[in-house]
């Protein structure tokens, strides 16, 4: 059985910095391939885990200007009472802003395990967790305590809140995007993250940690890498396929279904369905987020926006295309960037 305790309400600079590590969590954590799915405030700050929860990361993120080895011991606890949980996490992250560049061995390294502090640092993050465990617990466990500490990573954030944005999408040349709309993609996450936390679930009882979904306080790499995609394009709920985008009633016409509305309607829909799975597949996720990059670039630089003129040009850019995406369906991707050409990519 599992407890959720000590759930809270955050100000902005602490929504920001959870926002982030759930990024981290979706885009660059080592395992942050196989995360499905974040949950948010209900065994830490945020948790990823995948579909069936045979993964579950832990993060606890920190905002502090100045982080003493007191509170960097305090802000273990909540790592340390899930390590010692009847629920079975397989990583624990402090994630904060950059240490002391006298608390460690390598300040170069933004990810680093405990034995990149030095000693004098330890000891003062020891002592403190030390004491928040005894408070709460009433003794400690020296083996499970030396253990603990050996399995958090320390990530330290020096990146602005778009630098997760862009390593989430995975666009080579960073360019092709402002730094504002990756922003302002960046905020949109954010609110939707802290809304989530309007629910009351305190003192809630899980008995397996999948049972977490019912409290409906999670996010999906799915929803996001949607919002990201819909955002960077300038269409909104892209793959809902509500609309035609006006430049591919050329194609349309061209395919002889200007007049033959349920082929249409399929049509579109399988549109839309290439571009899902394309995105989503794990094997294909990368090509889509290149296969979308060479598009904006053309597109933003071209003089035509003739759907064909276009996919010409970028058959000579892009030698293989991913496995879903045919003709028809690279051509309605096309028609959707142009379309959000009016927003400023």
């Amino acid at each position: 059985m599992y407890t959720i305790k000590n759930t809270e309400l955050t100000n902005k600079k602490s929504s920001d910095y959870e926002t982030k590590s759930m990024l981290y969590l979706m885009g660059i954590h080592p395992d942050s391939e196989n995360v499905e799915i974040v949950v948010v405030d209900c065994f830490n700050d945020v948790t990823g885990v995948d579909n069936n929860f045979t993964l579950m990361l832990d993060v606890q993120s920190k905002n502090y200007a100045t982080f003493t080895p007191s509170l960097i011991g305090k802000s273990l606890y909540t790592l340390f009472d899930n390590y010692v949980s009847k629920f079975n996490f397989h990583g624990y992250v402090l994630f904060s802003q950059k240490f002391n560049s006298n608390y460690v061995h390598d300040s170069s390294l933004r990810s680093f395990s405990y034995s990149n502090i030095q000693k004098k640092t330890q000891e003062g993050i020891e002592r403190k967790l030390r004491e928040v465990i005894i408070k709460n617990h009433q003794c400690v466990d020296e083996n499970k305590f030396i253990k603990f500490l050996n399995q958090v990573t320390f990530f330290n954030d020096d990146s602005p809140c778009s630098h997760y944005i862009k390593k989430l999408s995975g666009f080579k040349t960073k360019s092709t995007i402002s730094d504002s709309t990756y922003e302002n993609i960046f905020k949109e996450i954010r609110d939707k993250q802290s809304s989530l936390k309007n629910s009351e679930i305190e003192n809630e009882i899980l008995s397996t940690p999948k049972e977490v979904l019912k409290l409906d306080r999670y996010i999906t790499k799915s929803q996001i890498k949607s919002l990201i995609i819909s955002r960077i394009i300038g269409v909104s709920d892209i793959f809902k396929g509500n609309d035609i985008p006006i430049d591919f009633l050329a194609v349309i016409k061209e395919e002889g279904l200007i007049n033959k509305r349920e082929l249409l309607k399929d049509m579109i829909q399988e549109c839309n369905s290439n571009l899902s799975r394309t995105l989503f597949d794990k094997g294909t996720s990368k090509k889509f987020w290149q296969l979308s990059e060479a598009v904006i670039k053309i597109v933003r630089v071209s003089q035509s926006n003739c759907v064909y003129e276009i996919y010409d040009e970028l058959l000579l850019k892009i030698k293989k295309m991913p496995p879903h995406m045919d003709k028809i369906s690279t051509q309605y991707l096309i028609s959707l960037v142009l379309q959000g050409m009016d927003n400023d990519l």
